[in-house]
């Protein structure tokens, strides 16, 4: 009898373990959204109007993702930031609970550029 309670109480931790790491994935993209709205038309007409966003981490170190956003028209930049450093947090806590092994590898850092009236990032030269 109390070999069956143990069988159920560690399927029971093992469930709610998968549900909490879903619903972290699920937030992760509900941040992701979120982030990307509060950019939404980078407008500029000058690319000192454009701000580069660093996004989540990777592996070995580094964003996972840059994103440009014009800094006059985002709003709170703070707030911004505070999602994007939220957003890091986030994703290093689900790779914790991953058993995979990633490659080492970084993303180049590009450049702002106001191309077109939008604020954009340009890979960087070979």
């Amino acid at each position: 009898m109390i070999y069956i309670r143990l069988l159920l109480l560690g399927a029971l931790c093992t469930a709610l373990l998968a549900q909490a790491v879903e619903s972290d994935a699920e937030a992760l993209a509900r941040l992701h959204v979120e982030i990307v709205a509060m950019i939404a038309n980078p407008t500029c007409t000058n690319v000192v109007y454009c701000r580069m966003l660093s996004l989540g981490t990777l592996p070995c170190g580094g964003p996972s993702e840059y994103l440009a956003y014009a800094g006059t028209r985002t709003g709170n930049t703070g707030l911004l930031e505070t999602k994007a450093a939220e957003f890091g947090f986030l994703q290093d806590e689900l790779r914790k609970g991953q058993k995979e092994v990633a490659a080492c590898v970084s993303l180049p850092v590009p450049t702002l550029a106001c191309i077109n009236g939008r604020c954009a990032l340009v890979a960087p030269a070979r």
